[in-house]
């Protein structure tokens, strides 16, 4: 026979749980080490599909709006490069490499990770302190990626935007058709 570890009721032996107190049953009523149960569960493949089909306008918008305007600097900067090629074997390194970065960040965002959205807005400080240096002359093209950028952030900060990168808004699963 075995004894709830609470309760204290005898049961059958093939009773594994108590079903007043849903406490565990064992051979004598001794308590069983119970093993720590994660209080954070992983998120199934399933769930991170719905959060990501919840994607907000604003997000769309923010992350547009920095793509088109990494994409027009991109063309830029081989119109430039074609009229006044580079001599330094490095530019061309830095070059991918700058554009390849920017594009991973950006995707990440779009995917809902926080942390390259706060990169994203780092990037964009330093790269508009970097143009009160000595000697920098603004351009127009540096006031249209200005702007750009600007609309980007603020898009992927407003309300809508937090909530999602939060992950707070509660998703319900896909009906099944």
């Amino acid at each position: 026979m075995k004894r709830c570890t609470c309760c204290g009721k005898e049961y059958s032996d093939e009773v594994t749980v108590c079903p007043l107190d849903q406490n565990p049953v064992t051979v004598g009523g001794k308590p069983v080490a119970m093993k720590k149960v994660r209080e954070v569960k992983a998120r199934t493949k399933l769930e991170i599909q719905a959060h990501l089909a919840t994607r907000p306008m604003t997000v769309k918008i923010g992350i547009g709006f920095l793509a088109f305007s990494t994409l027009v600097d991109f063309v830029w900067e081989i119109v430039v490069n074609c009229l006044h090629p580079s001599r330094d074997p490095w530019f061309y390194f830095l070059f991918v490499w700058t554009f390849s970065f920017t594009a991973l960040v950006l995707y990440f965002a779009f995917r809902g990770k926080n942390w390259a959205r706060w990169l994203i807005v780092f990037a964009i400080i330093l790269g508009t302190i970097d143009v009160f240096r000595p000697n920098h002359r603004l351009s127009g093209i540096f006031n249209f990626y200005a702007l750009m950028e600007f609309i980007g952030v603020i898009a992927l900060f407003l309300h809508a935007s937090n909530e999602w990168y939060r992950g707070t808004k509660k998703v319900s699963p896909p009906v099944p058709v």
